[in-house]
């Protein structure tokens, strides 16, 4: 999917968010996770390089204030929603990345490249989530002045990193930065997909994306890479987890409990569902998923 339709597609899914407070609710609750969790990991990174590099340290700890902050913000928006935070059930984007991240590199030597290209990259999804999230509310609204706010800071952010890296570049380390991006946006999209993916066949897209990664690293750490992400990724706890919370948020959603009683009754009748219908668009991604397993088998045979 081109970038342009790719936007296209995600504006379209904010404005069905919006528009419903429950989903609206769940999707403040995962950006919550994120830039509280995050801000965690990025002022463990600052502890760690307090000593090699005291200037990045500080520009860490610095941003790590912003993530908190950002999270208070984000729950300040909840509350007036009806709830507060609480941890999500199912496979969670900031704990996918870091697991994916972390055993890709040396646990014994941390890299300014790779923590930079790490970082960016993460930064660029916020930016992009929260810009399509900013363009579909109210302007007038408290939700937009402060989520607003947050892209502004996240957008900075960004420029920061692409800063750090350009200068990288320009002392010789183009080469350097440029295997470190590849690998971290390949782990950064790999952890998007896996966060998002409760379809049937979501075990099997997760282990490919495992692969891919893999073939991004050193010949030598390629396989125990593969092994023990597949080992962590074959828990189906969290799976489940996830699927449940969708079953969870249909059943609290006066609108989708709607749409989905509206597909039951097409199914009763005889008819077919509708191919923009919640229960719609779920078995056309169970089929597709289908498809795609049979495939390889029927060219085998």
């Amino acid at each position: 999917m081109s970038a342009t339709r790719q936007e296209v597609a995600m504006r379209q899914v904010f404005e069905r968010i919006v528009a419903d407070p429950d989903l609206h609710w769940a999707t403040m609750n995962l950006y919550y996770y994120s830039e509280y969790h995050g801000a965690e990991g990025i002022a463990a990174l600052a502890a760690r390089t307090e000593a090699t590099n005291p200037q990045l340290a500080e520009a860490l700890v610095h941003h790590a204030e912003d993530e908190f902050r950002h999270a208070a913000m984000i729950a300040d928006i909840m509350t007036d929603f009806g709830d507060a935070p609480r941890p999500p059930l199912g496979i969670k984007y900031v704990d996918e990345f870091a697991a994916l991240a972390t055993a890709s590199s040396n646990p014994d030597q941390l890299d300014e490249v790779e923590l930079l290209a790490a970082l960016n990259v993460t930064e660029k999804r916020g930016l992009f989530s929260f810009a399509l999230h900013v363009a579909t509310l109210p302007k007038e609204g408290k939700a937009y002045k402060l989520l607003n706010q947050v892209k502004n800071e996240e957008a900075g952010h960004v420029r920061w990193g692409n800063t750090q890296l350009a200068r990288l570049k320009a002392e010789g380390r183009a080469a350097e930065v440029q295997r470190a991006q590849t690998k971290f946006e390949i782990i950064e999209q790999a952890a998007y997909e896996t966060s998002l993916d409760i379809m049937p066949g979501a075990p099997l897209r997760r282990l490919r994306r495992i692969v891919d990664i893999a073939r991004e690293l050193p010949p030598e750490h390629q396989i125990p890479y593969v092994v023990g992400q597949f080992l962590r990724a074959a828990n189906p706890v969290p799976l489940l987890g996830a699927r449940w919370q969708l079953v969870e948020t249909i059943l609290s959603s006066a609108r989708l409990r709607e749409q989905v009683g509206a597909d039951v009754r097409r199914i009763l009748a005889g008819q077919p569902l509708a191919t923009d219908s919640l229960l719609g668009r779920l078995v056309d991604d169970a089929r597709r998923a289908v498809e795609r397993l049979w495939r390889p088998l029927t060219q085998a045979a």
